[in-house]
């Protein structure tokens, strides 16, 4: 992250550029998965221009380019990757036909192994991006909440943990991610929620409750 909150591209765009060199010497198509958290329209006004300066080559004829955002949790990444609750693959729809097939194939082992149990959601680049960034801003927004009703409890001699148990039971709202503690950090909630409240603004919009979150 930047000072400012926004994200910062650097080390995106070096392994971008390193890919791009890779590809310049193959002949036969390749397809390149973004995996790191960058915001909707990055790939396509950032990313793609340089893997095209790099390897001398032009999207949708030597390479297409995939969003595939991971959600693993620190601490139990491995068992995340193995059993993910579900799978994202973002495309351009002109390269659909090549590029699904291929993140299909990629990932049979990881949904085989899981029964097929594993929802796959097939969608565009920047709704897959902004999968991402949704996902991690929501379980964030939901850890700053229990910790203010925990402070609310706590003026009213209520016990927050057991009032957590009880919410929980709605399966609209479920288990995870509601014991109030110290507040949320990591090296993905902050810089994510950062990110894309810099983001909005710098499209006009003003994310007040985003605000509200940190």
């Amino acid at each position: 992250s930047r000072a400012d909150g926004s994200i910062d591209l650097g080390a995106v765009e070096a392994a971008t550029r390193d890919a791009g060199e890779a590809l310049a010497p193959k002949d036969e198509y390749h397809l390149v998965v973004v995996k790191s958290t960058v915001l909707p329209g990055t790939v396509e006004e950032r990313l793609v221009p340089i893997l095209e300066e790099a390897s001398g080559k032009t999207e949708g004829e030597g390479f297409d380019v995939a969003v595939n955002p991971e959600f693993q949790a620190q601490g139990s990444a491995v068992a995340g990757f193995l059993n993910p609750d579900k799978l994202v693959f973002g495309t351009d729809p002109v390269a659909d036909d090549r590029a699904l097939p291929l993140l299909r194939d990629l990932y049979e082992p990881v949904v085989e192994a899981a029964d097929g149990d594993v929802p796959v959601v097939e969608t565009g680049r920047r709704e897959a991006a902004m999968v991402k960034y949704a996902n991690n801003v929501f379980l964030a927004s939901k850890i700053s909440l229990i910790n203010e009703l925990g402070n609310v409890c706590k003026e009213f001699g209520v016990d927050s943990y057991e009032v957590a148990d009880a919410i929980a039971l709605d399966d609209r709202i479920g288990a995870k991610f509601l014991r109030s503690g110290v507040g949320w950090g990591g090296s993905c909630f902050p810089k994510d929620t950062d990110a894309l409240r810099a983001g909005a603004r710098s499209k006009g919009y003003e994310p007040e409750l985003l605000d509200a979150v940190v």
